[in-house]
């Protein structure tokens, strides 16, 4: 049923609007950067087959046939976009989308199933959408979301329906069923001339449906729509990136029986060349389909079993991730903006099988649930990391076994900030590292029945724990991920980023380069006077005086050449904004205002080569001394309370001397630690000055005694 429906929807697009009379509709198109897959786990056995089968039989039949089980188990998701020509009717463009996702809640072969195809004619506001959601599976009741609009300018007809699939029936006698249903199905017409024709022709399509059904008979549209659809090949020429590829897709009617009801086969043949400079041309790694080699990838099975030449895959550790592999050579890792599902704290110790819990913390782990209230969102580039967890709030309840039962001993309610960066290695694998100084986590107990402890110590003692062990332990623990490689290539991250049209989605777009090329690309690093040569660091204040960032007028940052191929410019962003050409090496800062500023860099060599990951630095810029705003004595002549204002450091952090006439300075001493010596009536002004962490000294400023002050 899952491939009928499919099939059917996207044979019926092309059958509404052609009358092919050689049943031949020549197909052609350019799809830039638009084709992708996307799987995740439980589909990644049935790939690495597949793929073995294309690379060593080259016979393209089983992999539709075999696309039946690919729908059942694993979460897809397939964007076509392109530009056809068929007979007696041009289509300027089209979009085709069918993704299917397993639901969480239901049962493990429950899917959700989501369709959309839009033809957009050459000419004129025509436009015909199909689109379908909904979910189907075993052990659930199957339900479909169909909506549809055609648009013959001025008129529009749209038209949704909710059906119940009876696999019993079969599918075509379901809808039938569904569309002879007045509660399941919404009809509308806009832009009629007359708004009264709208209810004639509503009852005239009320009337008919009953009719044509009972008149005809199931059996016999099934007929129908097969004598429609079957002969019609789909053919023509895709480029991808660097990939041409011609097919052609000849459907099959041969209708059988199943456990889901009728079901429809086809065949899929692709033939295809590529121009990609990156592929070695003595790759063993042939077809005879192609001009030329095919890639060659290899990796692992979580298991540890080799694919011959596996296009995806996964890890068990993470079987959130989704990869997509884009025909232009480029890979997206592609993981889900929101997880939701109820986690225990035996899920966590899951994720690092080769760490063995103590046998006490996992019997207590079995008494805990942790669970999001809202669900959790990852947010792109927030700060310096790349990516930054954000759950608020999750919910933690502790339960203890008194007399053979369980007994909820407390409530707690935890707010999560993790930040994340990402890199990949020399070995190719991603290097995911948890920032503990920009991570924390907050307990808020709101239920502690037993009143063991008070909560306020209950709540120390939990961040104390998470924020000073547990989260350092984690980052620490973290395992590389294997990622898949050309012989002879690695992955380098290009861009981190939402990706999907409702940014559903975050991926690492990474390309295959040459190991040599990325063992010599030019690296870019800041050469900061008194600090040396950092590529990735947060500056303290002091630091960024040292290294001239704050204390001169006009401070200059310098950029530097590490090892690798000499650069010869650097791209500069600063504080997120765009990316600027600089070619000898000097980023002016003095147009920047006060405050905490990031910048980022890469070098670029003569053959255009870039550096596989941006250098990062953070600094303080700081140019304006500290400003007195007032002093008062105390009556007694020795107590001294001042007040001041910096634009950048806390008042904390600014230190004051102090001299009385023409003596010398006192040390450099914190705002509230200033006792003075007896003040007379004769003693001279006293002058006091500031200081900030940024080396910033404000002028001297004179302060007479007050008056309660004389004796």
């Amino acid at each position: 049923m899952r491939r009928i429906l499919i099939i059917m929807i996207l044979s019926l697009c092309w059958a509404t609007s052609a009358t092919a009379a050689d049943g031949v509709i020549p197909l052609e198109g350019t799809v830039p950067d638009a084709a992708a897959m996307y799987l995740t786990q439980n589909g990644l056995d049935f790939i690495g087959d597949m793929a073995s089968q294309i690379l060593s039989n080259y016979d393209l039949t089983p992999v539709l046939m075999g696309l039946n089980p690919l729908f059942e188990v694993s979460s897809c998701s397939l964007i076509f976009m392109g530009s056809a020509n068929i007979t007696d009717f041009s289509v300027e463009t089209f979009d085709v989308q069918l993704s299917t996702t397993p639901l969480l809640g239901l049962t493990p072969q429950a899917n959700a199933l989501y369709a959309l195809i839009s033809l957009y004619p050459a000419e004129g506001e025509s436009l015909l959408t199909i689109g379908i959601d909904g979910y189907w599976g075993l052990g659930c009741t199957t339900q479909f979301n169909a909506t549809a609009s055609i648009t013959a300018d001025p008129v529009q007809l749209a038209a949704s329906l909710t059906l119940d699939y009876n696999p019993t029936d079969g599918f075509v006698v379901t809808v039938l069923q569904t569309l002879i249903n007045d509660d399941d199905l919404v009809i509308s017409f806009t832009g009629l001339p007359d708004p009264s024709l709208e209810s004639i022709l509503l009852a005239l399509i009320d009337n008919m449906l009953p009719y044509l059904v009972e008149t005809l008979g199931p059996e016999l549209i099934n007929e129908m729509l097969e004598e429609q659809l079957s002969g019609i090949v789909l053919e023509g020429t895709t480029t991808v990136g660097d990939y041409t590829m011609d097919y052609a897709f000849d459907p099959d009617f041969t209708r059988y029986t199943n456990g889901y009801g009728a079901t429809t086969t086809g065949q899929l043949f692709l033939e295809g060349t590529t121009a990609d400079p990156c592929i070695d041309p003595g790759d063993p790694i042939g077809s005879p389909y192609t001009d030329g080699p095919l890639p060659e990838f290899s990796t692992t099975t979580p298991d540890g079993d080799p694919y011959d030449a596996a296009l995806l895959f996964s890890d068990d550790l993470l079987n959130q991730l989704v990869y997509s592999f884009l025909l232009k050579g480029q890979l997206c890792l592609m993981f889900p903006w929101e997880l939701d599902q109820k986690l225990t704290l035996a899920d966590f110790a899951g994720l690092f099988p080769d760490y063995e819990l103590p046998q006490a913390l996992e019997d207590a782990a079995n008494l805990i649930d942790l669970y999001p209230v809202d669900l959790p969102q990852i947010v792109v580039g927030q700060g310096d990391a790349d990516l930054s967890l954000v759950a608020q709030p999750y919910r933690l309840d502790w339960y203890i076994q008194k007399e053979g039962r369980y007994v909820k001993m407390l409530t707690a309610y935890i707010d999560l900030d993790l930040a994340l960066t990402l890199s990949i290695d020399a070995e190719n694998q991603l290097i995911v590292a948890l920032d503990t100084e920009a991570s924390h986590v907050t307990f808020d107990v709101t239920g502690n029945e037993y009143n063991i402890l008070p909560p306020a110590l209950i709540e120390s003692l939990l961040n104390g724990f998470i924020n000073n062990f547990l989260l350092p332990m984690l980052s620490a623990a973290l395992p590389p991920i294997p990622l898949p490689a050309f012989s002879g290539y690695q992955l380098q991250i290009n861009e981190i980023g939402a990706v999907g049209d409702d940014l559903d989605y975050f991926g690492l777009y990474c390309e295959f380069v040459e190991q040599s090329a990325q063992s010599g690309r030019p690296r870019a690093g800041f050469d900061l006077p008194g600090l040396g040569v950092v590529t990735d660091r947060v500056l303290t204040a002091a630091e960024s005086a040292r290294a001239g960032l704050s204390a001169t007028a006009a401070p200059v940052l310098r950029l530097a050449r590490l090892d690798g191929a000499a650069a010869d410019s650097f791209r500069v962003r600063m504080d997120g904004g765009a990316w600027l050409e600089e070619r000898d090496g000097r980023v002016e800062l003095a147009g920047l205002l006060d405050g905490v500023h990031r910048v980022e860099a890469v070098a670029v060599d003569g053959l255009g080569m870039t550096t596989a990951k941006p250098a990062r630095l953070t600094f303080v810029l700081d140019r304006v001394a500290p400003r007195l705003e007032g002093v008062r004595l105390a009556r007694d002549g020795r107590g001294l309370a001042v007040r001041a204002h910096d634009y950048v450091a806390p008042v904390a952090n600014l230190r004051m001397q102090l001299r009385v006439g023409a003596g010398s300075w006192s040390p450099w001493l914190r705002l509230d630690s200033f006792r003075l010596p007896a003040v007379t009536p004769n003693s001279a002004a006293l002058q006091i000055r500031l200081k900030d962490p940024s080396g910033n000294t404000s002028r001297p400023q004179p302060v007479a005694p007050p008056r309660a002050a004389i004796r």
